[in-house]
Formats: structure tokens, C-alpha cells, sequence
């Protein structure tokens, strides 16, 4: 047998035997087989074990998660147990939208989390927006109509440019709403 052949060989057993893709007594054999019985060293092929691609993947999802679920405890505690300014409570809001809607975008599997980040960030926006409407503007429905009137129309276009259909339905149908409750109320 060709000499670089066996040195091929030999290094795909060994890799088989520092992978645990055979038992090791069996790529020993193997190894002995294809050395003809000749001692080798085991320093042909030597290299620690590289995280395969999926677990690097699966280690920055979780990473992203924990911070996430961080994330939304820490807003959880901070609206309902403290009293930051409206200011303070939208900035840090912000700041957990940008991490859902980059995350949401990141992704272009159509996967449930995927679709879930984003569903999460918009209704955190608009509620959001109510809560700033209640805590400066509440004596003008206007402002009201106009925020919601502009995240509808923000939930359109991100539907028709991404294509996700919910957000797209979800902006017509706010809007239908919208305009039935801006009828109802200035009639």
C-alpha cells in the first residue's frame, strides 16, 4: 500500500478514535491492519475536539435567551414595584425592544421564537405609547389616535416589506378598529 494512503487512513481511524465514532480497541485493530503490524505513534493525528458549529449556535441562543429573560425580569420588577419616571421606563423599554426586534430579525428561520420576539416587541411598543399618552397627554384623544394610527401603519409596512403576513393583518385590522373608534367617538 502507498505510503501517503496509509498515512490518510491512519489519520481518519485516529480521528475516529479521538471522536468516539468507533471504540477504541476496534480502530487499534485497524490501525495495526493497515501498519501491518508495525508500531505507530499516535502523534500522526493530534488535535483537541472544536465545538461543532451547531453547539456554537446553540451557546449564543442561549446566551441571547438568559439576557432576554434577565431582561424582561428586570422590567418586570421595575414597573411594577418601583416608581421611575415615564422617561426612564421608556428608555429602558427601548432598549428591550432594540434586543427582541434584532434577535427577532436576526433569525431568518421561520422558527416560533422567531415570531414571538417580534409579536412581543410591537405590543411592548404600543403599550408603551398608551402609557406615555396617560402620563402626558391624556386630556387629548388626538395624540392617541395618531400614535396608534402610526404604529398600524408601521406594523403594514414591516409586513409587506418582511413579509409576514400577522403584522400586515395586524396593522389593517388596528386600523379598521381605529378608524370605527375615531367614528364612534367624534360622531
Amino acid at each position: 500500500m502507498k505510503e501517503r494512503r496509509k498515512e490518510i487512513i491512519t489519520t481518519e481511524i485516529l480521528y475516529w478514535k479521538t471522536n468516539k465514532m468507533l471504540p477504541p480497541h476496534y480502530c487499534d485493530y485497524l490501525i495495526a491492519l493497515y501498519n501491518q503490524g508495525e508500531e505507530t505513534s499516535e502523534k500522526i493525528y493530534k488535535t483537541k475536539k472544536q465545538p461543532s458549529l451547531l453547539a456554537k449556535k446553540n451557546l449564543s441562543s442561549l446566551l441571547f435567551s438568559i439576557t432576554l429573560l434577565c431582561l424582561s425580569i428586570l422590567s418586570l420588577v421595575a414597573f411594577n414595584f418601583t416608581e421611575l419616571s415615564v422617561i426612564l421606563q421608556t428608555a429602558f423599554l427601548s432598549i428591550f425592544v432594540v434586543f427582541l426586534l434584532i434577535y427577532g430579525f436576526k433569525n431568518k428561520t421561520t422558527n416560533i421564537l422567531r415570531h414571538l420576539l417580534i409579536v412581543t416587541a410591537i405590543f411592548i411598543i404600543l403599550f408603551q405609547s398608551v402609557h406615555m399618552w396617560e402620563s402626558y397627554f391624556s386630556d387629548k384623544l388626538h395624540v392617541l389616535f395618531l400614535l396608534i394610527l402610526t404604529q398600524c401603519s408601521a406594523w403594514m409596512l414591516m409586513g409587506l416589506k418582511f413579509k409576514i403576513r400577522y403584522l400586515l393583518a395586524a396593522g389593517v385590522l388596528g386600523l379598521l378598529a381605529l378608524i370605527i373608534s375615531f367614528y364612534q367617538y367624534f360622531r
